[in-house]
């Protein structure tokens, strides 16, 4: 029997769904970023209403994270396999982290803004909602990456 020639192979929707949440996770931490690098100082104090941190500690993280976020982007944009599994680790990390800061912040009723953007309203059930999304999709990418087919994410 003759090998399937390659135009008549099943189309690889894996590698391109890989592909789009690579850049699209890597753009949602672009967007994220930019707002915060611009003014960093009102993002210390976005951190700071979360009542998680000491007014230091919210500082710290408020010109700390966005470069994070940033970092994080472009390694996910980079062509090196190993950076790009230590880039959906961080990625993974990080939503964990804003899991946890908006859910305590919902649960406890703060009429806060996420900080996410830059700016924006009350967090919501359908915030939190998204960032366990955001995280599920960076640990599912960042166990692709591990892997045996690894060098392909």
């Amino acid at each position: 029997m003759s090998p399937t020639p390659p135009s008549l192979r099943p189309f690889r929707l894996v590698p391109l769904l890989a592909a789009g949440a690579r850049l699209g996770v890597a753009a949602l931490f672009i967007l994220a970023a930019w707002p915060k690098l611009l003014d960093p100082a009102a993002f210390s104090v976005a951190v700071h209403n979360y009542r998680l941190l000491p007014p230091p500690g919210s500082a710290l993280v408020g010109h700390f994270l966005p470069w994070l976020e940033l970092v994080t982007a472009v390694a996910l944009l980079l062509p090196r396999p190993r950076l790009r599994q230590g880039a959906w680790l961080l990625a993974t990390l990080l939503s964990a982290l804003f899991l946890l800061a908006q859910s305590t912040a919902w649960a406890r009723g703060l009429d806060i803004s996420c900080g996410c953007f830059g700016t924006g309203g009350k967090i919501t059930g359908l915030d939190v909602f998204t960032r366990f999304l955001l995280l599920a999709l960076t640990f599912t990418a960042y166990l692709q990456t591990c892997g045996p087919h690894s060098s392909r994410q």
